[in-house]
């Protein structure tokens, strides 16, 4: 829903003086739906295939838990964010530390592409409280940041943009 709010945000931020339905946000409408289709196809076969397997369409598996909510608490959710990124057999910042520049870096990504930052911003955030959330925010007795995988090429992306950036590679060049 995220990906789709975007992309309606940004054909929307582009409409001309003829509005939303002009005739080049109407093709860049029919660009998204080309996009998505293998997705949309996709996830009907994903389906199909549960059906077959587990005889529901929206069935995931054998260890699909009908009720998830008693796995999800609002009352955890600080404990379990706290965790997931400064907890020192779980935490994101002990076991990837370079993910400690996205915070430095995402301010310069703001300033050139306001869009796409608070875009990826938003993304990490509910990843980030949707684990914390989770009862069992820990994962077992793995090592390491199970859960927030996901999001370290996310946050390493203000990263890229500002080492590929001009600036950078002038104060590189008349440092050193």
């Amino acid at each position: 829903p995220i990906f789709l709010l975007y992309l309606g945000f940004v054909l929307h931020a582009n409409d001309g003086p003829s509005g939303f339905f002009s005739p080049t946000n109407l093709s860049k409408f029919l660009r998204v739906l080309l996009f998505l289709l293998p997705i949309i196809v996709l996830l009907v076969m994903q389906g199909i295939v549960n059906q077959i397997k587990f005889g529901n369409f929206f069935d995931i598996g054998p260890y699909n838990y009908k009720d998830p909510l008693p796995f999800f608490s609002l009352s955890t959710i600080a404990s379990g964010v706290w965790g997931l990124l400064f907890s020192p057999e779980k935490g994101l910042f002990v076991y990837a530390p370079p993910v400690i520049l996205f915070f430095i870096c995402w301010m310069s990504w703001f300033r050139i592409d306001p869009r796409g930052a608070v875009f990826v911003l938003s993304l990490i955030l509910i990843n980030i409280l949707y684990n914390g959330a989770y009862r069992l925010w820990e994962g077992g007795t793995y090592w390491g940041t199970r859960y927030l995988v996901l999001i370290v090429p996310l946050m390493l992306l203000p990263v890229g943009l500002s080492i590929d950036s001009v600036r950078w590679q002038r104060r590189i060049l008349l440092t050193g």
